[in-house]
């Protein structure tokens, strides 16, 4: 007996999800054609408990027929389940169906063949999205003459499968993937039109970022059984687009993972876990000059040490917090930095600090004595005109450069919130939680900055502190 060869495959397991359930596609049959020459095979099917699968339909297409009107070969079992083709050499699928039962097999023919008998098995199904996919583009089973083109959210489905490794191919592309069919069994997959033969796990729902600003917290569902790493995870826009992230650390019990991201400037943010292949996505703070934030509690942070997110864009230095700071932790906010009244925050060296006219320095603070005043939130001294001082307490924000001293009323708060001071070259604003408070018409190049101040005056909380420099 002439055993063939086997065409190799790689196979992948499929994460079960249960995204949603569609209709299955159409199973295709062309015409039908024989021939007396060639190469003679020779095979017998069965059924699971061993009788012989007679009356099934087998077809044999050519291992890279992708359409329904591919030429195929066709026959039927005999009451023994036997069967037998002549077929030229080459590279052939053969599909063998019975009521809801299949079998694949992919030979390699370059003479007359017999093969052991072989068992069909309950179909399964293959259901997914693929991302990134152009209008028109389709998605095709070599071998098998099936293609279908996903809906406008890139969903795809084909029933019907045998259990097994099958090749799938994206039209108008050189993306092509392996993946395994379950028998009795539906199971759903994440492509991305741009990662060839990576597959996903697609994470909890949608978000919605509320503020596209800059780097952003999210608190991201992932289910409190779920597997891989935080090295796994990636998040992208809805067409698949990595954008950047860092996840910070996972609690079990919530089933949540908390992971720093820059979102885009419009539309969702998708979580997915990487399943074969590997994550890819850069720092949120790769624009930024100096970037502090800390993380929830997988450990008592030290004075910016390993359990600190601290990234420098350009490896410049932190002068880092005052003496007298200490750590505290809020449900829902963190931990955080504080300092006591009459004490200095933090203070950013040279490297740290933005360049230029255009720049921006945000932070999330909150006054632990919101009725005192004047803590100074920003102190930044500098050769005569390019000093710049915002101050806030006892109601009041003041915002205080040569020449100017403006101050206006602010509800008091003991609550944490993002204070932005931006800078485009000709004017500055202060924000805080977006609202613009103060526009003033100056020019502060904080190139002649000679220090740099946060918090001095103490009686601060400090959750996250960013620098940039407009582009």
């Amino acid at each position: 007996m002439i055993m063939p060869k086997r065409i190799p495959a790689l196979s992948l397991w499929l994460v079960a999800i249960g995204l949603w359930s569609c209709g299955d596609d159409r199973i295709s049959s062309g015409s039908t054609s024989g021939t007396q020459t060639g190469n003679a095979l020779q095979a017998r099917l069965l059924l699971s408990d061993g009788r012989p699968a007679a009356a099934t339909l087998v077809v044999a297409r050519g291992s890279q027929a992708t359409d329904s009107t591919d030429p195929v070969t066709g026959t039927t079992t005999d009451s023994d389940g036997r069967f037998e083709m002549r077929l030229p050499d080459g590279d052939w699928t053969f599909e063998a169906t019975r009521e809801g039962l299949a079998l694949r097999m992919d030979l390699h023919l370059n003479s007359d063949t017999t093969l052991s008998p072989d068992t069909l098995a309950p179909t399964g199904a293959l259901q997914g999205v693929i991302q990134g996919v152009g209008a028109g583009q389709s998605l095709s089973l070599p071998g098998l003459g099936r293609r279908i083109v996903p809906d406008s959210d890139g969903r795809f489905r084909f029933g019907s499968l045998a259990r097994g490794t099958h090749p799938l191919r994206l039209s108008g592309s050189a993306a092509s993937w392996s993946v395994t069919v379950l028998q009795g069994r539906t199971d759903t997959i994440l492509l991305d039109a741009t990662r060839s033969g990576e597959t996903f796990e697609a994470i909890g729902a949608p978000t919605v970022p509320s503020d596209r600003s800059g780097p952003t917290l999210l608190v991201q569902s992932v289910g409190a059984q779920s597997q891989g790493s935080l090295g796994d995870l990636e998040w992208t826009t809805s067409n698949g687009t990595v954008v950047a992230s860092l996840a910070l650390d996972r609690d079990a019990n919530a089933g949540t993972v908390r992971a720093w991201v820059r979102p885009p400037s419009t539309g969702d943010l998708l979580c997915r876990r990487v399943v074969v292949g590997s994550a890819r996505a850069s720092s949120p703070f790769a624009d930024h000059r100096l970037a502090v934030v800390f993380p929830a509690p997988s450990g008592f942070p030290d004075s910016l040490g390993t359990d600190s997110v601290l990234n420098y864009a350009d490896s410049s230095v932190f002068a880092g917090f005052g003496p007298t700071t200490s750590f505290g932790f809020l449900a829902g906010e963190g931990w955080y930095r504080r300092s006591p009244l009459g004490s200095l925050l933090a203070s950013m060296d040279v490297g740290s600090r933005p360049t230029g006219t255009r720049w921006n320095i945000s932070m999330r603070i909150a006054q632990e004595y919101p009725e005192i005043g004047r803590i100074w939130l920003l102190d930044a001294s500098g050769s005569g005109a390019d000093a710049l001082k915002i101050g806030i307490g006892a109601g009041v924000l003041e915002l205080v450069a040569p020449g100017i001293d403006t101050t206006i009323s602010v509800n008091p708060s003991s609550e944490f919130h993002d204070w932005t001071v931006t800078s485009d070259g000709s004017i500055v604003w202060v924000r805080r939680d977006g609202q613009i408070l103060v526009k003033a018409n100056i020019v502060v190049d904080a190139a002649n900055w000679t220090r740099c101040d946060i918090g001095l005056g103490g009686g601060v909380r400090l959750s996250r502190l960013f620098v940039s420099e407009s582009r």
